[in-house]
């Protein structure tokens, strides 16, 4: 009888000892598990404008990275578009309505963008009153007919003495199949020398960039 009470009693604290060690990893994997969650809300708020809740640059970055690779074969891709816009005579409305107003105008061009994209687009605010459209496999003709889709719908976006529709200036630039498809600073110089183009044309108008397929 003594050795069964000895092999019980060696028993039950080892029993206790493992339920422990479970019960501690249960813990330690809850406590990893909301680490990883607050990091990956710490992730979308490092690429999110807090103003008008799109992507920023950091999110365009990630969009631009993430398009189709070329065919290994080497058949070239397809062509991808960038937009710029740009809300004209911004400076004029902060300064007649105020700041308050500014920002509302920016959460509403901010709207107004999102209905104009398809579900493989994305739309950033650049900052300021700037904002860039990225457009992977789309071809000249689809970037043109989105760019015409945001002048008509930025129409329905009326300042506060209601006489008055915002209007915005796009800069156009295409990125080529079988160009090098990794600069995405390049893209956004040439979108926004195009941006420059239509303002100085008079605004309210989409202009490209001089050479579309460099």
């Amino acid at each position: 009888m003594p050795p069964r009470r000895r092999g019980a009693a060696v028993r039950q604290p080892a029993q206790g000892l493992a339920s422990e060690l479970a019960e501690a990893n249960r813990r330690l994997e809850a406590q990893s598990e909301a680490i990883r969650n607050r990091n990956c809300e710490l992730d979308a708020l490092a690429r999110t404008d807090p103003l008008t809740g799109l992507g920023n640059r950091r999110a365009l970055d990630a969009a631009f990275l993430a398009r189709p690779a070329a065919p290994p074969d080497g058949t070239p891709s397809t062509d991808s578009a960038l937009l710029m816009v740009d809300a004209d005579h911004f400076k004029a409305i902060n300064d007649r309505w105020g700041h308050d107003v500014g920002d509302s105008v920016l959460v509403a061009m901010a709207g107004v963008l999102r209905t104009c994209l398809r579900r493989s687009d994305t739309v950033a605010r650049l900052g300021g009153e700037e904002f860039a459209l990225w457009l992977p496999e789309a071809t000249a003709d689809a970037a043109a007919r989105v760019a015409e889709t945001v002048h008509a719908r930025m129409a329905a976006v009326r300042l506060p003495d209601g006489a008055e529709a915002l209007t915005v200036s796009i800069g156009m630039a295409m990125l080529g199949g079988q160009r090098d498809r990794s600069d995405l600073a390049l893209l956004l110089k040439r979108a926004d020398e195009a941006l420059y183009l239509a303002k100085t044309a008079g605004r309210n108008r989409s202009c490209w960039a001089v050479d579309p397929g460099a």
